[in-house]
């Protein structure tokens, strides 16, 4: 009776936790763009299944394209433009098409543009081309309907966001929000759950105090050992419906600190957000952090990518086994390296992959998939 009914438990728990499955390595492209820098995920052409968009760097083989679900066979954006390390995939024009917006840079100048999706093709419309940027986030800011973009540059010029407000006239007004510190990194995510985007970056958040046709932040400091150059991702980490951070340290090599979640408190305005240590001493090239349920357990987990620059670079993901937070040493995905991941569900079936190509594979860069069936 004590062994029939233990195996009930283990049945009813398994159902209720299902192991994730084995990644599998997927080669997209063996012969993508130069310095694959950009990444990014989204519906282009509206079949209702994510697909993939890679710029490259590299001015012997630069370029934008994207790869077609399920078959990631590759079509042209601009084969042309050098691209930076972020793009985001939204529907700028608001005619139900998703368009692409990238850092570029030309003529030895960072700046943004976007790429309208038309039926009759691609169509390039810059916004600014006298702006170094590193990150670059695509919400409505201000609530006017209208799709926004912030940028974040790097180094000392991280010291400041850029925001671009898309105007009724269908132009982009400009302002500058100063920051107290440079680095790297940048997050547009509902923190204080008010259904405005609010913005996370290296030990602050700034909260949105936006009206239409003005927008306005409030700076926070949530915890002063959030490291300056970080990537950042938002999730439930310990299942109380507070959204919470995962910062990890995105530079330099050979310098050393810690993968972390911080723990929003009750009002995210107030106090210190907790910080809870998921890995000790990683090396400061961890260039990707996100979070997804990949074990389909109900719990969000972290995955992590260092990159190639790295003394021992790893593709990891560490379970939330328990939901309350607590992770236990990482599941290595791959020994290899990759930079800016995306998170992604190829067949729309709950299970999330990976997928990401490293910034200074030259002069071509591959373009894989990690990959749960």
């Amino acid at each position: 009776m004590r062994r029939g009914l233990l195996a009930l438990i283990l049945l009813a728990a398994g159902m209720q936790a299902p192991r994730a499955h084995a990644f599998r390595n997927v080669l997209i492209d063996g012969n993508g763009p130069g310095e694959a820098w950009g990444k990014a995920v989204g519906d282009i052409d509206g079949d209702g299944r994510k697909d993939l968009v890679v710029g490259g760097f590299d001015p012997r083989h630069p370029g934008l394209y994207w790869y077609r679900n399920p078959r990631w066979s590759k079509a042209v954006i601009d084969a042309r433009v050098r691209i930076g390390t972020d793009i985001e995939v939204a529907d700028l024009s608001r005619d139900g098409r998703a368009d692409v917006a990238a850092i570029f840079y030309e003529r030895g100048r960072y700046g943004l543009v976007w790429y309208e999706n038309t039926p009759a093709g691609w169509r390039r419309h810059v916004v600014d081309a006298n702006r170094m940027l590193h990150d670059i986030e695509v919400k409505d800011l201000d609530g006017d309907g209208r799709p926004d973009v912030v940028g974040r540059g790097w180094g000392a010029g991280g010291r400041a966001l850029h925001v671009w407000r898309r105007t009724a006239a269908g132009g982009w007004a400009h302002s500058r929000i100063g920051l107290p510190e440079g680095g790297e990194g940048l997050l547009a995510v509902d923190l204080d759950r008010d259904r405005r985007p609010d913005l996370a970056v290296g030990k602050y958040w700034l909260e949105n105090v936006s009206r239409p046709g003005a927008v306005a932040f409030r700076r926070h400091t949530y915890n002063l050992a959030a490291p300056a150059n970080a990537y950042m991702a938002a999730g439930t980490i310990d299942g109380d419906g507070r959204v919470d951070l995962v910062v990890s340290p995105a530079e330099r090599a050979g310098q050393y600190y810690r993968v972390s979640w911080f723990q929003a408190p009750a009002d995210p305005r107030a106090g210190t957000w907790t910080e809870h240590v998921i890995e000790n001493r990683v090396e400061c090239v961890v260039h990707f952090a996100g979070i997804a349920d990949f074990d389909r357990d109900g719990h969000d987990d972290v995955a992590t990518a260092m990159m190639q620059q790295g003394r021992n670079p790893k593709i990891k993901i560490y379970y939330n086994r328990r939901g309350d937070g607590t992770f236990g040493p990482p599941t290595i995905v791959a020994h290899t390296s990759s930079h800016s991941m995306r998170i992604i569900d190829v067949r729309n079936n709950g299970w999330p992959s990976l997928f990401g190509a490293d910034w200074n594979r030259s002069p071509r860069t591959p373009v894989r998939m990690w990959e749960q069936p």
